[in-house]
């Protein structure tokens, strides 16, 4: 009887026991779906299909991870999908108790095939431990997007509804690489383009792996990653292949603060003599974004490189941003800053004076010198990007370089808002010229009013060969630029010398010119004239000196050979100033530079007659 008691008493221990044990595993379902169809709704693609997952066979592999109190993963399920809007659906059984729901959508395969993945998922097991980690090989799209939505839930004795949306963790960065033509560059590229093989926009600091801690996800570096490159621009190959000026990619970047880009020009080997190094000018190789920003999640982000003026923003995404109105706006920024800079120097200073002062004012030297039609030009090699000039020409009188008497500038291709901007500034620093300005040129004076100006400055647009061009001329006025002393070559013996001498002066000077005496005459002088005879001269053959009433030469004429008279008036062209206002139909009248002398070619009288003004002059017999 005791033996059957203990076993009923057993008995009933166990079925207890095994009550117990049911009432612990009683699990409650748990059921929803996971989605990633709104997770690039925040950005704007630049081209139609720049989203379109299937254009490259891009998969979205959609994730979740259910952890206990405790971290430890307990279940997963995963979907690969092929369009935006499938669902991973959720049907499971929780026992009570509190847990977290970490769903990540990430894209795989595409263009780097089967079992590709842009992110890596591992030490799942562990809440503390899961690792999502970037590849080392990225591909610049889109779908470099990582997203993630952390969830912490209760089960009770309700069934629990699990979903997720899920938005990305990554900012969107979209990369825009502007190398077009817009300061007068090659067949649509950059002037650049020639000299540079390609350039690197880099990222200073570089996060790549997110953590779960505390509900909530932090990124941060698998390793310290600095010097990071986002985009590759291969400038010359695309130039030389007639591809696109315009290039755009997307990065997605952990967020971060204060970050920083950078630039790094690759240049092509050429020498410094090559005309596309020439005509490029000096190009700096590295350089940083003219800002720092904070990235954001779900945030899109524009980072620019515009080649033509070395420059890389990057700023929040505009609402339809038009790149190349952009690139338009900042080079027109970059010309604006170079106009105020280049308008600070007066480069008129450089005119009267020689090359040395011209060197410092441009700081350079020639690369050529060379005689054009009318003056003799110093050619300077094109600067560097600080300054936007493409080329520097200083015009001087002579091969000597001591007069400067036109600085020339070719400008860039101008907007007309630029060109109306360079006016504005130059009429802020000068005096409009109105007499000489026209449609195409514009005219400025020295600022002063009071003071005759020395020089002219001229903005002038050209048509050529349907092409435009800009220049910006400093002129020395012509009545400003010294004259240049002409050596002729007398066409016969410099009687000059004998003003003021007396007959007997006369003789023996004519003796030593070789001259022998011919005659005296008084029907032109009451003081007489006397005649001299030369074989020996090709223009001339007789010459007769004048009597004042001192008795001194105060007037002599060259009898000249008519068949020479068109050389004798160029001659005396050269040697004289001109006065036409005195001139006839039988007479040119000329003036030496001191304006005291006289010299006629008398026509019809087949001479040519010297006169000093400043000395008395001869009695006409039939005058008195």
């Amino acid at each position: 009887m005791k033996r059957i008691l203990f076993t009923l008493i057993a008995l009933a221990s166990l079925l207890t026991a095994c009550t117990d044990q049911n009432e612990v595993e009683i699990a409650y379902r748990s059921e929803g779906g996971i989605t990633a169809a709104h997770i690039f709704d925040g950005y704007e693609p630049y081209q139609e299909n720049d989203f379109n997952m299937n254009a490259d066979g891009w998969k979205l592999n959609l994730t979740l991870f259910v952890y206990n109190e405790q971290g430890e993963l307990i279940d997963r399920a995963e979907k690969l999908c092929s369009s935006l809007s499938d669902v991973l659906a959720y049907d499971k059984y929780l026992a009570p108790g509190n847990y977290t729901f970490i769903s990540i959508a990430d894209f795989r395969e595409g263009l780097g095939g089967a079992d590709y993945k842009f992110w890596n998922i591992t030490n799942e097991n562990n809440i503390k431990d899961l690792s999502i980690t970037e590849n080392e090989n990225i591909y610049p799209v889109v779908f470099e997007t990582l997203g993630l939505d952390i969830q912490e839930l209760s089960v009770t004795d309700v069934p629990v509804t699990i979903s997720a949306d899920i938005r990305p963790i990554t900012a969107l960065v979209h990369i825009y690489e502007n190398n077009d033509d817009l300061m007068s560059g090659f067949q649509g590229f950059s002037r650049f383009a020639p000299v540079c093989a390609g350039y690197f926009i880099r990222s200073d600091k570089f996060k790549n792996t997110v953590k779960v801690e505390d509900g909530a996800f932090s990124a941060g570096y698998s390793e310290q990653i600095s010097e990071y490159n986002l985009a590759i621009s291969k400038v010359c190959e695309d130039w030389l292949a007639g591809r696109s000026s315009l290039r755009h990619s997307y990065r997605a970047l952990l967020p971060d603060n204060d970050c920083l880009f950078k630039w790094h020009i690759q240049k092509n080997e050429l020498k410094d003599d090559d005309p596309f190094v020439e005509y490029s000018g000096k190009v700096k190789t590295d350089g940083v974004s003219n800002q720092t920003i904070d990235l954001l999640s779900g945030k899109q982000y524009v980072l620019s490189m515009i080649l033509d003026c070395l420059s890389l923003d990057v700023f929040e995404y505009p609402e339809k941003f038009k790149a190349k109105e952009y690139a338009q706006r900042q080079v027109d920024d970059f010309c604006k800053k170079s106009i105020d800079e280049f308008l600070s120097y007066n480069f008129e200073s450089i005119l009267e004076r020689g090359e040395d002062w011209a060197n410092v004012f441009l700081g350079d030297e020639p690369d050529s010198h060379n005689w054009g039609s009318e003056f003799y030009f110093a050619n300077y090699p094109r600067p560097g990007i600080e300054r936007f000039e493409i080329e520097r020409i200083v015009a001087y009188l002579n091969d000597k370089v001591d007069c400067a008497v036109v600085v020339r500038f070719m400008l860039p291709n101008l907007s007309d808002d630029i060109v109306q901007y360079f006016r504005q500034k130059l009429g802020e620093k000068y005096r409009v010229d109105h007499e000489y300005t026209s449609p195409n040129n514009y005219c400025f004076l020295n600022p002063d009013s009071s003071v005759d100006s020395r020089y002219r400055i001229v903005l002038q647009k050209t048509e050529l060969q349907s092409q435009t061009f800009y220049f910006l001329d400093y002129i020395l006025r012509d009545a400003y630029r010294p004259k240049e002393e002409v050596v002729v070559e007398d066409l016969w013996a410099d009687f000059t010398t004998l003003f003021g001498a007396d007959m007997y002066k006369v003789n023996s000077t004519l003796k030593d010119f070789g001259y022998s005496y011919l005659t005296s005459d008084y029907t032109y002088s009451v003081n007489g004239s006397d005649y001299y005879f030369t074989s020996n001269n090709e223009y001339s053959d007789m010459v007769g000196f004048v009597y004042n009433t001192d008795n001194q030469v105060s007037e002599y004429w060259v009898y000249y050979k008519p068949a020479k008279v068109d050389d004798i008036r160029k001659y005396l062209n050269l040697k004289y100033t001109s006065a036409p206002n005195e001139n006839t139909s039988f007479k040119d009248v000329f003036y030496n530079s001191a304006r005291d002398m006289r010299v006629a070619l008398d026509i019809a009288n087949g001479a040519v007659i010297y006169t000093k003004l400043d000395m008395t002059q001869h009695v006409n017999p039939a005058d008195k």
